[in-house]
């Protein structure tokens, strides 16, 4: 996600709150498959919600091509089955609302 900061479509990453995270915490976005791992650690749930780029975020991760690794993950504290069952306008919807 970071590397696309130089396009001018993604300028709104240099905003993200998660930006200057250690990776090891990034890595929380993103877990592995099968992993005892269940949701998004609450502390960075909290900074996804209150981040002032959270719905660039979430849009990016529609954006993105079916299949590609940037899909997998959290993205805006949402995951990817949500965004999996849910459109891009019921999600964008949920997170102005506080929902998710």
């Amino acid at each position: 996600l970071f590397e696309h900061h130089e396009r001018p479509e993604y300028q709104w990453i240099t905003e993200a709150s998660c930006l200057e995270l250690p990776l090891e915490r990034l890595n929380e976005f993103f877990p592995k498959s099968g992993s005892a791992k269940v949701g998004l650690p609450g502390d960075l749930l909290k900074m996804c919600q209150a981040c002032p780029v959270r719905l660039e975020c979430l849009n990016f991760s529609y954006d993105q091509q079916p299949g590609t690794a940037d899909k997998h993950g959290y993205y805006a504290g949402v995951s990817q089955r949500y965004r999996r069952t849910n459109s891009q306008e019921m999600a964008e919807a949920a997170v102005k609302r506080g929902d998710v």
